[in-house]
């Protein structure tokens, strides 16, 4: 039978032994007793290898940089005005038209603070679901992005109901 000294106590014991039958220490090697924490590292380096293997399959333009796509998409588009409407009291917009994956309402209410009240919603022609709401019971200046995602391009129209002057500008995002 082949033996092997006790790290401990230095005593002969079994090779394939797992305590010393002497001073009973455990003689396992630190990955065989914390066998948990040796598959966590394990799989954390895993993780690793894996993500930067996949980073380094990004697509690279002729000179050798890593491409952009979501950059370079995004600086050819930008908002343009398609349309302004504005009043006072209960309105609807004359219908203007979407191509965008999205469009923001810029919208600028005024009055007197104590008695202003600014509601709009936005409506796709021909559905009677509103797809953005603007809600407001002072003064308010801001602005609400619409994807169209849900909606679809198209013609939209914009039923407004204010106590107080209104400006709305509808920008598509193209």
């Amino acid at each position: 039978m082949e033996t092997k000294k006790c790290s401990q106590c230095k005593t002969d014991i079994a090779k394939d032994a797992k305590k010393c039958p002497q001073c009973h220490a455990d003689i396992r090697s630190w990955l065989r007793r914390h066998y948990i924490l040796t598959g966590l590292g394990a799989l954390i380096i895993l993780v690793i290898l894996l993500s930067s293997i996949g980073s380094s399959k990004s697509p690279k333009t002729t000179n050798g940089s890593k491409e952009n796509n979501v950059s370079e998409s995004a600086s050819s588009k930008s908002y343009q005005q398609v349309f302004s409407f504005n009043g006072n009291g209960s309105k609807k917009s004359e219908p203007f038209t979407i191509q965008g994956d999205r469009f923001k309402i810029a919208y600028d209410c005024k009055g007197d603070a104590s008695a202003t009240i600014c509601n709009a919603f936005v409506f796709r022609v021909g559905s009677s679901l509103p797809q953005a709401v603007m809600n407001s019971s002072k003064p308010v200046k801001d602005e609400t992005i619409i994807y169209t995602s849900m909606a679809g391009t198209g013609d939209y129209y914009i039923d407004a109901n204010t106590m107080g002057n209104f400006t709305m500008t509808v920008f598509d995002y193209k």
